[in-house]
């Protein structure tokens, strides 16, 4: 039995959301990017909640337009990091993009973000491109990562 659930989320748990993404990032995003993201339709938020108190533990936005998903932050807080969080909002991420059918999911990763790598390499993901300076703070490259989804119906 879990001791979580996964969630779409909005703004109200937008303090909550700042709260992981300060402590998880050095160039965090602002509230306003936040909500820039609630109020897009092609954007989502889900969130991982605890079950028995219903607080945020972390969250992942994305983008989903047409047949591609483009992930665009994924965080968890720091106290509930390695306990599988991650994986389980990138599983249902995963799931929502077979379920709308989707191509490919891609997102840009720190080359310096390990537990990140690894976790994306897990799911599959491969790495295709590089965007030389991309972060701004550090001026680190980032990888650009794409998972492929399969496509039994195609034959």
């Amino acid at each position: 039995m879990t001791n979580h659930e996964i969630i779409a989320i909005d703004a109200s748990r937008l303090e909550e959301i700042l709260a992981i993404e300060t402590l998880s990032f050095g160039s965090p995003w602002s509230s306003a990017a936040f909500e820039g993201e609630f109020s897009q339709p092609h954007s989502f938020t889900y969130g991982v909640v605890s079950t028995t108190d219903h607080k945020l533990l972390g969250y992942i936005v994305f983008w989903l337009v047409e047949d591609e998903v483009h992930i665009l932050n994924l965080a968890v807080h720091p106290a509930f990091r390695r306990e599988g969080l991650a994986n389980a909002l990138l599983t249902h991420l995963v799931d929502l993009s077979q379920k709308a059918m989707c191509r490919m999911v891609f997102l840009e990763v720190r080359p310096s973000n390990r537990p990140a790598l690894g976790l994306y390499e897990s799911f599959g993901f491969v790495r295709v491109g590089i965007r030389p300076n991309y972060y701004t703070d550090t001026k680190e490259d980032a990888l650009l990562y794409t998972l492929f989804m399969e496509d039994d119906n195609e034959y």
